[in-house]
């Protein structure tokens, strides 16, 4: 496996993540809970973890649970953030964002 291939994987994750993110936040707006964030970790975790799988399991003979486990990873910090104490939770999407995503990443690497 190149360097560029796992960028390219990575990259293609991100594009259909955000592209997963902008229908389940069409779907959860639906439902009636947009307020929620739980499904940018969700959608970002189900993208990233397809493409890198693609190129993984040629390799490394892994089997789709890295998807699940990705997505897991990415949602768990949104999921903890949506029933963390109003006092703990930061106003702002933005700011919020650069705690979760990182932690989302540790907790992905660590699954």
């Amino acid at each position: 496996m190149t360097v560029n291939k796992w960028v390219r994987q990575t990259f293609f994750g991100w594009l259909t993540g955000f592209v997963i993110v902008v229908v389940l936040a069409l779907i959860f707006e639906a439902l009636g809970i947009a307020d929620t964030q739980l499904f940018i970790g969700l959608g970002m975790g189900l993208g990233i973890g397809y493409f890198q799988y693609r190129i993984l399991h040629k390799i490394l003979k892994i089997n789709s649970l890295w998807i699940w486990y990705s997505a897991i990873g990415l949602t768990v910090p949104f999921v903890l953030y949506e029933f963390a104490p109003t006092s703990w939770q930061l106003q702002q999407m933005t700011y919020s964002l650069i705690w979760l995503v990182p932690l989302g990443g540790l907790l992905v690497g660590l699954l």
